[in-house]
């Protein structure tokens, strides 16, 4: 049967309406979860940022390394009339030193840039002939830097410009001068084994036409020139070495000549003239300008072997460990040249024939150039700038391996010539921080792109980090966050309340967030700005709720008209705030420069009073709970004392007793009632385990069971405790049931009884079992009629069964404890009077059976009926 559901049209659109406003409610909330991760997300992106972004604190770093020669002052110090005409902002500072000299924060961080350009400068540009190894040129060099940069930093007037060039001390000049002779008879003989000067001398006279025309080297201006400009491409320290060991001179320069003119002039009448050729009569008959054609070879001859000779022996000088602490590099650094094969080059396009194969003669006689000299060879290690010198990588590398005292060149032999390659540049970079940072060099956390790109405070962070010294900049709002802190833990119990400062918040952002917090916390107008401040009625209040009670006066007795003057007041009087800072004039120009240091210190000093009260507070706490734990620790010494004198009183008692449990056991061990391993168990365990035996409902270890435990309980009757306890008399008493009353089972009865008997003695163990007193009673009786024939059970158990409601003394006896009575009575004859009874059974000891029986019967009768 189809049913149609029918929908008037106003159902219709309700229910459309209906669902139009859940789902856009679900979109809302979706939209509101997204804009809450978003805002986690960026908190969190921004705190990472702030702890990467650590930047240095210049004053205190450079407060450390000169040893607290400088003072930071702070500008809380400075009038009211210097602070309205600064422009400095709420966390500025200024720096001076002991001398008094002021200057403000960006001239220090200029002087401190030169005078870090000086001491990397210092550190490249020492002279390394004065040192005996790389080792002490390192440590040299690191220590003149170090005087160098606390110089600059000293020095009151700021230098226009870094220093770049040094001079030598006389004692250098003097080392300079001992190790340049060692050097040089260290290469003179190097080369008394050297053959190859000889063979260059025979391969030029062998050769038929060796040159490519008449020219003559002395009178020819032109080859003359580009000779010398070519040499003087070497570097002088080579050339000079070269030259004095191949003509066995020693250059002396003048005091104010240079080595260069020296130079020239000695290679001028010796290089390209020979003085024996010239004064030869047969090769030169009229004079320097009349050379005979032999004369002219010979002068060529002379020129291109003494020109060969001093590239050779520059190349073997360069294989072999000869300057200390290291050999210069080949050739300058404007040098056309990087191997001296180049140079051979040159000789022969200038004067060598086309038909003389200048490079295969050489090979002939085992003479090769391997030597290249590298850009890094040449390169100029001057800064002047530090947001370009060093984005290349090469100065810093210098400067790491100095630091770190690598002597093999390892680090800046790696790098590549960038050639203005940013790319390049950056793999520079990259390479010199990864061996800085696994040489345990702290660097902080400088990435390359900040040293290419030219961040100069990072790369002011990172070259003190390698100086040694780093003092990060402190947090000056830490004392506020705290409070934030203080203020969200008592704003637990709001429906909203605000959180505590956010980590990425810097400056008076701060100030105005807890400002926040608490005007939620007391229900009052939240703040935006400053402007929201100067009523004084938050402040107010602040002092007020945290202050007030400890001070021990309330902010109403406070003079001032108007809470803002009241609060300026209390400033004052109570919080020690200068007075400058509370002006009235600069409010109402709205220029709150001073009043924003107002209302920092204030909040500050609140929460130091409060935070200091506290703490009082809770170290008497702290130290009346010492008290109590040294009181209890003298208790427990006390006792002890007390223990160990009773102990040592009744050492003998004591022995005995153990004496006499060992017996005890030894005695239960060879009677074989218990096991040997079984007096190890504890009392709990034992007794659980005997009632499981007795679950078992097994009669063959019934007996045993029964026999153990009452031996326990002659032993004493508070173990009888612990069986109770366990529930072991209930089982005892439905495994007693379960018997047939054999005669082979009244030993077990007359056990039962037994036990049973110990255990209504002792008063703790019949309270446990009198909430089950009617079930023990009946069990007695059940026991009783089924062991009518013993006379010992019977009676034991008429006993403890008058024994058990002397006890409990019940006012109604149960029917059923009646009805087994009256059955017990009709399986007796009938009863006789007492009278009647012998004389004899007077004497319960002799008194026969049947009278025994008679005796119980009548009590339990007269009891109950």
């Amino acid at each position: 049967m189809l049913v149609e559901y029918i929908y008037s049209d106003s159902s219709l659109d309700s229910k459309k309406k209906c669902d139009a406003i859940r789902k856009k409610a679900q979109v809302l909330a979706s939209l509101d979860k997204r804009n809450k991760l978003r805002k986690k997300n960026a908190e969190v992106r921004n705190t990472e940022k702030l702890k990467k972004s650590e930047e240095i604190d210049i004053f205190e770093t450079t407060k450390k390394f000169l040893g607290e020669d400088v003072i930071s002052v702070a500008p809380l110090t400075m009038s009211f009339r210097e602070l309205s005409n600064s422009t400095m902002l709420t966390n500025s500072t200024t720096f001076s030193t002991k001398s008094g000299f002021v200057e403000t924060k960006e001239e220090f961080q200029k002087r401190t840039e030169l005078a870090l350009i000086s001491w990397i400068n210092q550190l490249c540009g020492v002279d390394k002939e004065c040192c005996n190894d790389m080792e002490s040129f390192t440590e040299k060099a690191r220590m003149k830097a170090d005087n160098i940069l606390k110089t600059s930093l000293l020095n009151q007037k700021m230098p226009m410009e870094p220093i770049c060039k040094f001079k030598n001390s006389p004692i250098g000049l003097a080392k300079k001068a001992s190790h340049w002779a060692n050097t040089l008879l260290k290469a003179k003989e190097s080369l008394e084994g050297c053959a190859f000067m000889n063979q260059i001398k025979d391969m030029v006279e062998r050769a038929d036409q060796i040159c490519s025309s008449n020219v003559v080297p002395f009178s020819d201006i032109g080859l003359k020139n580009d000779t010398l400009k070519t040499l003087f491409n070497y570097n002088s320290t080579w050339l000079r070495l070269a030259i004095e060991c191949i003509f066995d001179v020693e250059l002396i320069t003048p005091g104010n000549g240079s080595l260069k003119k020296t130079i020239t002039s000695f290679l001028t009448k010796n290089l390209f003239s020979d003085p024996q050729i010239l004064k030869s009569k047969t090769l030169c008959p009229g004079g320097k300008n009349f050379l005979t054609p032999l004369g002219i070879k010979y002068i060529q001859n002379h020129f291109i072997t003494k020109f060969l000779q001093i590239v050779s022996v520059i190349e073997y000088f360069q294989t072999i460990e000869l300057v200390i602490p290291r050999n210069p590099p080949m050739f300058e650094a404007q040098s056309m040249f990087r191997t001296s094969m180049d140079v051979v080059m040159w000789l022969r396009k200038a004067i060598i024939s086309t038909k003389f194969n200048l490079k295969k003669a050489l090979e002939k006689v085992d003479l090769s150039f391997c030597y290249e000299q590298k850009f890094i060879d040449t390169y100029v290690f001057i800064v002047k700038d530090l947001s370009t010198d060093l984005c290349d990588g090469i100065i810093l590398a210098k400067v790491v391996e100095i630091v770190l005292k690598i002597t093999d060149g390892s680090l800046i032999s790696s790098l590549r010539q960038p050639r203005g390659d940013r790319i390049k540049k950056l793999g520079n970079v990259n390479d010199v921080l990864k061996f800085a940072r696994d040489h345990d060099l702290d660097i902080g956390k400088i990435q390359a792109k900040d040293i290419v790109h030219g961040n100069l405070p990072r790369i002011i962070e990172m070259l003190w980090k390698i100086v040694g010294v780093f003092e990060a900049q402190k947090d000056e709002y830490v004392i506020l966050r705290r409070f934030s802190n203080k203020i969200e833990k008592l704003s637990t119990h709001l429906d909203n309340p605000c959180r505590s400062i956010p980590n990425f918040l810097n400056g008076f952002e701060i100030v105005i967030h807890l400002c926040k917090q608490f005007a939620l916390l007391k229900n009052l107008e939240v703040p935006r700005n400053i402007d929201d401040l100067t009523d004084g009625c938050l402040l107010y209040n602040v002092y007020d709720y945290f202050c007030s009670k400890y001070e021990g006066i309330p902010s109403s007795k406070f003079n001032g008209t108007t809470l803002l003057k009241k609060v300026f007041s209390i400033g004052q009087t109570r919080l020690g705030i200068p007075y400058d800072l509370a002006n009235y004039t600069t409010i109402s120009l709205r220029k709150y420069d001073s009043f924003k240091h107002f209302v920092k210190l204030y909040l500050e000093k609140c929460f130091i009073i409060m935070e200091y009260h506290e703490s009082a507070y809770i170290i008497t706490r702290v130290i009346r709970k010492i008290g109590l734990i040294k009181s209890s620790a003298a208790l427990k010494i006390q006792s002890w004392y007390r223990g160990t004198i009773v102990r040592r009183k009744f050492a003998r008692e004591i022995i005995e007793r153990r004496d006499k449990i060992n017996k005890m056991k030894q005695k239960m061990i060879e009677d074989d009632i218990l096991d040997a391993h079984d007096l190890n168990i504890p009392l709990v365990s034992r007794f659980s385990n005997m009632c499981e035996v007795l679950t078992s409902m097994r009669t063959n270890d019934l007996k045993r069971i029964l026999l153990q435990l009452d031996h326990f309980l002659h032993l004493s009757n508070h173990l009888g405790l612990y069986f109770v306890n366990s529930g072991g008399y209930k089982f005892l008493c439905f495994t007693i049931r379960s018997l047939n009353g054999l005669n082979s089972e009244k030993e077990i009865y007359l056990l039962f009884s037994k036990i049973f008997n110990l255990l209504l003695l002792n008063n703790s163990c019949f309270i446990e079992m009198k909430k089950d007193s009617n079930f023990i009673a009946e069990t007695l009786l059940y026991n009783m009629f089924n062991c009518f024939d013993s006379v010992n059970v019977f009676v034991d158990h008429g006993n403890n069964l008058l024994l058990l409601w002397d006890k409990e003394k019940p006012r109604d006896p149960h029917k059923i404890f009646r009805k087994y009575v009256r059955n017990i009575v009709k399986k007796m004859p009938i009863l006789l009077p007492n009278e009647i009874c012998h004389k004899e059974c007077s004497d319960e000891k002799i008194a026969p059976g049947d009278c025994k029986i008679n005796r119980m019967i009548s009590r339990l009768h007269s009891y109950l009926c």
